[in-house]
C-alpha cells in the first residue's frame, strides 16, 4: 500500500467539499418580445374581476329575493331595487 491509499485516522481533518452549483432562478416571466406589448392589467386580471362582479350581483339578488318574499320595506326602498 502507498502513502495516499491509507484514509488516516478517523479523526484527521478532510478537505472540504466545494458546494454543489445552483442553477439561477428563471424570471417569474419571460421578457415581451419586442414588436409585443406587454399584457394590461385587465387582460391579467379580467377573470378576477369578472368574478367578483358575478359574486357581488348573487348577493343582491339573493337580498332582493328575500325582501320579496317577506315583505321586508326598509331592503326594498334602496335605490337599487
Amino acid at each position: 500500500m502507498t502513502p495516499t491509499d491509507e484514509p488516516g485516522p478517523p479523526d484527521a481533518p478532510q478537505a472540504p467539499e466545494a458546494p454543489p452549483e445552483v442553477a439561477p432562478e428563471p424570471a417569474s416571466e419571460p421578457a415581451a418580445a419586442p414588436d409585443e406589448a406587454p399584457a394590461g392589467w385587465l387582460s391579467r386580471h379580467g377573470a378576477d374581476v369578472g368574478l367578483a362582479v358575478l359574486a357581488v350581483y348573487v348577493v343582491l339578488l339573493a337580498i332582493g329575493t328575500v325582501a320579496e318574499l317577506f315583505d321586508i320595506q326598509w331592503i326594498l326602498d334602496w335605490p337599487i331595487y
